[in-house]
């Protein structure tokens, strides 16, 4: 895969596109579960490796995944489950099938209160607890998007070493540890 291409085949039927419309979830972020009650956490998730769409297309949300790919947590126990698959693939269909207005959406739900910690405390989200950086276009919508929202804190896991090697080492939000 190169820099300009991403890994997801197949064109979206018009249908299909209204529907995923119609479909989009009102807030994006969910909350993590987490040890630490007081914790505010929220991720961001797309359906691990490969799969198909209702609409029929075949992606790989995880184009560089390696040996991982056997031990991936996100490919078994509740990630499968159809409400949870389901919503992970509307995410990722959303994205591929309308990238600007999904930018638009997250950049303005970060901008919510909810996201604005007034107790000293900071706000974290966790970029995928699966899927990765399919594409340059994706990961430079989010780029935009920490820059966007300096009052949280963004964190990552990827295998995309070398996309963000030559498109965020050189100028890294401060915002994504």
């Amino acid at each position: 895969m190169n820099d300009t291409t991403h890994s997801v085949t197949g064109t979206a039927p018009a249908a299909a596109a209204d529907t995923a419309a119609s479909q989009r979830p009102r807030f994006l972020l969910l909350p993590m579960r987490s040890s630490c009650a007081s914790e505010r956490i929220y991720k961001w998730t797309l359906p691990a490796h490969e799969g198909q769409l209702p609409d029929g297309r075949r992606y790989n949300a995880c184009p560089t995944a390696g040996v991982c790919v056997d031990l991936c947590y996100a490919k078994a126990g509740h990630f499968q489950r159809g409400t949870v698959l389901a919503a992970h693939q509307r995410n990722l269909q959303y994205v591929m099938d309308d990238l600007p207005g999904w930018e638009v959406q997250m950049t303005q739900e970060l901008q919510h209160r909810r996201y604005r910690a007034t107790d000293g405390s900071t706000v974290h989200v966790r970029v995928h607890d699966a899927g990765d950086y399919w594409s340059l276009p994706y990961l430079q919508a989010w780029l935009r998007i920490f820059r966007s929202a300096p009052h949280v804190t963004f964190y990552s896991y990827t295998k995309q070493v070398a996309l963000l090697e030559k498109w965020v080492r050189p100028d890294p939000p401060a915002e994504l540890h």
